[in-house]
């Protein structure tokens, strides 16, 4: 097969033998040209953006933005046409700005991402793009410092050339104006940097139900949640694991799941109830031969459960229980059932889902 290397120019295209030296070297020639008119363009495009980024202040690529309306530079006639105008972000305070303002103090109060998601979509705000907020998008939008008024850019210093994944960034002044003080952003970055160090178990308080809590109607997770509380004082107090609730309830309002929402006290008290009714049946020759194994942790369980650590009640009952399922009553409360290793597993025809660890909704 000859070595031939084929290049258009306009309409006429030129034969190039890449088997010659010379061919060859006409070859080098037209990539080379070919790579420097990429690098240029790279260039411009980088000129643009900082052009944008440091002397209009906006950002680099004009989009828009939750908090705020775009005013785009160009407005089209719907003819083909259209004006040309400076374009800025203005706060949205007649719609949802204030919200976007107020995850900021939740989340310096110690509310996580997983659980403002929730607020943001039970209480109908949703992305630019009319999705829910996830946990990831939800933590670059407050990262990037725009309510702020900042813009998020690579740090100039850096040569890796590689802006997008890098994580050497800085924080410009942009044109817009800000939806938080410059206070609460620092308090949030201060929040931001105190939980990346803790360790995973720290950030994810474990509970006696931490991964054994499920929803009996989707069959997804049922994660603790915290509460704002009166205190003694009569102030709202931020209550840490104050319930469980259907982990995709929290997230979609009721279009994923119908859910449940009970008290945590509640059902961990039903299960010490459980775990005592299980121990008696032992001592009235109940015990089935199949579950004889799992009696010296029902007992231990029933025996110390005032003095165990929350974390060692979970290790324990991960040994005894599947799951346990919880299920809203018409008309009654939730319906706690506890599905134990011993018995047949009610779900094992599949489906269970798991939408996270729980702790995380703290």
């Amino acid at each position: 097969m000859e070595a031939i290397a084929m290049v258009e120019k306009g309409e006429a295209t030129e034969r190039i033998d890449a088997r010659t030296a010379s061919g060859r070297l006409q070859r080098g020639v037209l990539f080379e040209f070919a790579a420097y008119e990429s690098d240029k363009l790279g260039e411009q495009w980088r000129e643009t953006h900082d052009h944008r980024r440091y002397k209009l202040g906006v950002p680099a690529t004009g989009r828009p933005r939750s908090g705020y309306i775009w005013h785009p530079r160009r407005l089209a006639d719907g003819n083909g046409g259209g004006t040309v105008q400076n374009e800025r972000y203005e706060p949205d305070l007649a719609g949802d700005a204030p919200a976007y303002a107020e995850v900021y103090r939740r989340f310096v109060g110690g509310t996580s991402f997983y659980a403002l998601c929730g607020w943001l979509n039970t209480h109908g705000f949703l992305t630019v793009r009319g999705n829910p907020w996830s946990v990831q998008v939800l933590m670059r939008y407050m990262d990037s410092g725009f309510p702020a008024g900042l813009l998020r850019v690579h740090d100039p210093k850096c040569a890796c050339g590689e802006s997008g994944t890098c994580p050497h960034h800085i924080f410009a002044p942009g044109a817009h104006e800000e939806l938080i003080s410059s206070e609460l952003w620092q308090q949030y970055q201060d929040e931001r940097d105190s939980r990346r160090k803790m360790q995973p178990r720290s950030v994810r308080s474990l509970y006696p139900l931490t991964n054994l809590a499920k929803c009996d109607q989707c069959r997804g997770t049922a994660p603790v949640e915290s509460r704002d509380r009166k205190g003694p004082d009569g102030q709202k107090q931020l209550v840490r694991g104050y319930s469980y609730c259907c982990g995709r309830r929290s997230v979609t309002s009721t279009h994923g799941c119908p859910g449940f929402w009970v008290r945590r006290s509640v059902v961990e008290g039903e299960l010490h109830d459980w775990i005592v009714r299980e121990a008696e049946k032992m001592t009235v020759g109940e015990a089935r031969l199949d579950r004889a194994d799992f009696e010296p942790l029902i007992v231990r369980l029933a025996q110390e459960w005032g003095v165990l650590l929350d974390s060692e009640k979970n290790a324990l009952l991960k040994r005894l229980v599947r799951r346990v399922a919880f299920r809203r009553g018409e008309g009654a409360p939730v319906i706690a059932n506890v599905h134990p290793l011993w018995e047949a597993d009610p779900w094992a025809d599949g489906g269970e889902t798991s939408s996270r660890s729980d702790g995380a909704a703290e």
